[in-house]
């Protein structure tokens, strides 16, 4: 496997569905709606996460992207005892920069409020001068707290790399974590069983590396702006996630 590629041992461990939580990603009204059917390959559901994949990939990718680069360049020291003036200008600096991306993405999202809802709402539950503030902030309303500006955040001081355009380690996971929840709902769903379930993982890998490749071109940086080249590919899954209120019964919040 060469070097600049995601091992298969990584998706592997990766692999373990574990429930499709509250969120489906529009799966659920698209299945209503009959734009999803069972079928026995599956393939029906193979088009709609790719469709979804590639649409998150585009629109939320590099907002998570530069909400990790914005806290990369804080220029703090993780062990500095005392919060300066110097330190406390600094953190306001990278809380205001996340706080733009924050509100850029709420304004992407919202032509559709039920994505924009599911994503609303996840403060980073990581230590830091700069999360704590954040975190604040997102508790007080006075941001939205999107999922990719605080999975960046969170990325970030775990430790988990950015990586290069080739192999990057965040963006793999968060596009991971965004598969495996569609393929979870689709089980809740009964489009397809356990078993189906993580063969479709496994085989949506070259998916989301694929995506990544042609993505990876729009380079991250909060002084570049690029965040600002983010958009939507797929207008129908779009719509079919924003009718997810009207429908009479569901299992999921979006």
């Amino acid at each position: 496997m060469p070097e600049t590629s995601l091992s298969k041992e990584d998706w592997l461990l990766w692999m373990e569905l574990i429930g499709g939580f509250v969120a489906s990603a529009g799966l659920e009204a698209a299945v209503q709606a009959g734009h999803v059917r069972p079928t026995p390959d599956g393939s029906s559901l193979v088009s709609f996460v790719t469709a979804s994949l590639h649409s998150y990939a585009h629109s939320a990718v590099p907002f998570v992207r530069a909400a990790w680069q914005a806290l990369d360049e804080r220029g703090l020291e993780a062990g500095t005892e005392s919060l300066t003036t110097k330190r406390a200008h600094r953190v306001k600096n990278v809380v205001q920069n996340l706080q733009a991306l924050d509100e850029e993405y709420d304004g992407l999202a919202g032509s559709n409020h039920v994505a924009r809802r599911a994503s609303r709402g996840f403060p980073a539950a990581h230590g830091g001068d700069v999360v704590s503030v954040f975190k604040t902030d997102v508790r007080a309303s006075r941001t939205a707290g999107h999922l990719p500006i605080c999975f960046g955040v969170v990325s970030n001081c775990l430790g988990i790399s950015l990586g290069t355009v080739t192999i990057e380690r965040t963006s793999h996971l968060f596009l991971f974590l965004h598969v495996r929840s569609i393929l979870s709902a689709a089980i809740r769903l009964n489009l397809v069983g356990p078993y189906q379930g993580q063969e479709l993982l496994l085989t949506l890998q070259k998916s989301v590396e694929r995506v990544l490749k042609k993505q990876s071109e729009i380079k991250s940086g909060v002084d570049e702006g690029t965040w600002r080249g983010a958009w939507q590919t797929a207008p129908v899954v779009d719509i079919l996630q924003g009718l997810h209120d009207r429908l009479y019964s569901r299992m999921f919040n979006s």
